[in-house]
C-alpha cells in the first residue's frame, strides 16, 4: 500500500509540473508572434483550460493522500 501512496505523490507532482509548464507556455504564447501556434492552441485561454485539469488531477490526489494519511 506505501508502494501506491508513493506513487500517487509523484503522479501528483509531476501532473502540478505539466500544469507549470503549461502555464509558461501560455505567458511565451502571449510573447510570440500572433500567426505562431505553440502546441497547436490557437487562442491562450487553451493553455489555462489544460493546466487547470492537471491542477485538479493534483488537488484530487493530494486530497485523497491527506485522507489516507489521518486515517490511520
Amino acid at each position: 500500500m506505501k508502494t501506491f501512496l508513493k506513487v500517487l505523490n509523484w503522479i501528483a507532482w509531476i501532473s502540478t509540473c505539466i500544469g507549470l509548464i503549461l502555464m509558461l507556455l501560455s505567458i511565451l504564447s502571449y510573447w510570440s508572434p500572433p500567426d505562431s501556434n505553440i502546441l497547436g492552441f490557437e487562442h491562450r485561454v487553451n493553455y489555462f483550460i489544460t493546466a487547470n485539469s492537471f491542477f485538479m488531477i493534483t488537488i484530487i490526489i493530494f486530497i485523497y493522500l491527506y485522507m489516507n494519511e489521518h486515517k490511520k
